[in-house]
């Protein structure tokens, strides 16, 4: 009795040649590395004031950025605090189309945090204090709301990526009543069957969304993962010589052994150098790394040529940088 076609071995040895890095980007449609940074919806379209207004540019900056330094990710976050009429913005929908007409990839974080501007239920912590910058995933209101505003997100703005932030709700830490009472959400099959359930109901809006969180909960399974096509975990760079140091080489090698066949693009968090002692070089240097261990990055807390903070990192030797890695781009 034959088992197996030959045009099945066929396809078994193709499948299995194809290495994680390359069936990840087969899977999202990319071909090439992705070099991005974020922008900040709220601050979207206007100068920047003075020195404390950080997050400030015109589409015109952003623009001219992107071209020069031929990035081709845009990450845009949507606003911490929020009004009844979220997430649409004529501003920001019309940056999206602009980017799209460039072939430039848009994502669109979705900070949980969001959620504290609702009356959501919060994470209560081990000596029985409610964590106000915590959401309790595991709550049914807090899910539903996710997923809700999640498909509002995805009809306003048709992002190619929608990344759940700080999704790192992991079975026990979070010890209301609800969860101490709930096995599922002890052990993060709550979580699972959330993620599951989101994917599903925004795949049905937008059929090819790529969905991914920057954290996860504790080991999810294979069927929770298989949901899942981007996973982008902090690195912060907050001190001079991180990257130099192998550090992020190091998470960023783990994390691909553990997500196989997933896009890998680290959430690079500068925050900017008159807060930290980060330097141009390291900023750098972190760029090369996620290049070189993961599928890209993706820049936070980097403000392309502000004007009242050019003393923090030297912009045209970034841009100049960044243009070389595009050209200089893994085949």
């Amino acid at each position: 009795m034959r088992f197996f076609s030959l045009g099945m071995v066929v396809w078994l040895a193709v499948a299995l040649s194809v290495p994680p890095r390359a069936a990840a980007q087969k899977a999202t449609g990319r071909v090439e590395p992705l070099r991005g940074y974020t922008i900040m919806a709220g601050a979207l379209g206007r100068a920047p004031k003075d020195a404390k207004d950080m997050w400030s540019n015109t589409v015109a900056a952003h623009l001219s950025f992107i071209e020069k330094a031929r990035i081709n990710l845009v990450v845009v976050e949507l606003p911490y605090g929020i009004s009844k009429r979220y997430p649409k913005s004529a501003r920001v929908a019309s940056f999206i189309r602009r980017l799209k007409k460039k072939s430039v990839q848009v994502w669109v974080i979705y900070p949980h945090v969001l959620a504290q501007t609702f009356d959501l239920p919060r994470q209560v912590d081990g000596d029985g204090k409610r964590v106000e910058w915590k959401v309790c995933f595991n709550r049914k209101k807090t899910q539903d709301w996710l997923v809700d505003n999640g498909k509002r997100i995805v009809e306003a703005y048709a992002p190619d990526g929608l990344l759940l932030f700080g999704l790192f709700h992991k079975g026990g830490s979070c010890h209301c009543d609800s969860c101490k009472k709930d096995k599922d959400a002890r052990s993060g099959k709550s979580m699972e069957r959330f993620f599951l359930r989101f994917s599903k109901e925004l795949h049905e809006v937008q059929p090819k969304i790529n969905l991914g969180t920057t954290g996860f909960w504790a080991r999810p399974s294979r069927k929770a993962l298989g949901a899942v096509d981007i996973v982008s975990p902090v690195v912060g760079i907050f001190r001079p010589g991180y990257a130099k140091a192998g550090r992020v080489k190091k998470e960023l090698t783990g994390l691909r052994s553990r997500y196989k066949g997933k896009l890998l693009v680290p959430y690079v968090k500068l925050f900017l150098a008159s807060q930290t002692d980060s330097k141009t070089e390291d900023v750098l240097a972190a760029a090369r790394e996620g290049l070189r261990y993961g599928d890209g990055f993706f820049f936070w807390g980097y403000n392309p040529g502000h004007q009242y903070l050019r003393q923090d990192y030297d912009h045209e030797k970034i841009e100049s940088a960044l243009l070389g890695l595009a050209k200089n781009k893994r085949k």
